[in-house]
């Protein structure tokens, strides 16, 4: 996968949060249990094009992941640098 196209999702990922916020304030749940399960899917895609460091490193890595993706204070850009790079590995109990 291309640095562009990993933008991209990272870029697609944040508009499901933002829709999944809207859900939640004007139903009062997200999208999880529902229809739009599938949408999930995305996470997947991310995490195995992702550097091996965020799931090959024991089971706080995926939440080192999940985490980073969902940094809003940094551009997609620069997730996507992080998330492919793996310039920030969760390594034991240390990051």
């Amino acid at each position: 996968m291309t640095k562009e196209d990993y933008i991209a999702l990272i870029e697609v990922s944040d508009a499901i949060e933002q829709l999944d916020r809207g859900f939640e304030n004007w139903l009062g749940v997200g999208h999880v249990g529902g229809n739009l399960d599938g949408l999930d899917r995305l996470y997947g895609v991310l995490l195995r094009n992702a550097n091996k460091c965020y799931y090959n490193d024991g089971e706080g890595a995926e939440q080192l992941f999940f985490d980073l993706l969902t940094d809003l204070s940094k551009t997609p850009e620069d997730r996507a640098d992080i998330l492919l790079n793996g310039n920030i590995r969760f390594c034991g109990n240390n990051l």
